[in-house]
């Protein structure tokens, strides 16, 4: 049996909307852990957190949405290598 395809746009929608759970989750979903330490229950978000959660989550709902939704990053379990170019 395939595994459901997990459907963000609740918490996309409640991050947007001011929650501060749902918040950090997609903060920590795509990445930005240093970000999602630095909400605090109680108090309104900085304005680098605001700002991070407005370009994840502001598209839901749009009709641009299944265009600048993506799908979360897949986990790795090591860093990509870097590689460097001459030219």
């Amino acid at each position: 049996m395939a595994k459901p395809k997990r459907d963000l746009r609740p918490m996309h929608r409640a991050a947007y909307a001011g929650d501060h759970d749902a918040a950090r989750a997609v903060l920590k979903l795509y990445g930005f852990g240093e970000l999602a330490a630095e909400i605090k229950p109680g108090k309104p978000f900085s304005t680098r957190v605001r700002n991070a959660v407005g370009a994840i989550s502001g598209s839901v709902d749009t009709e641009w949405e299944k265009d600048l939704l993506h799908d979360p990053p897949l986990r790795r379990s090591k860093v990509p290598r870097v590689e460097l170019f001459d030219d």
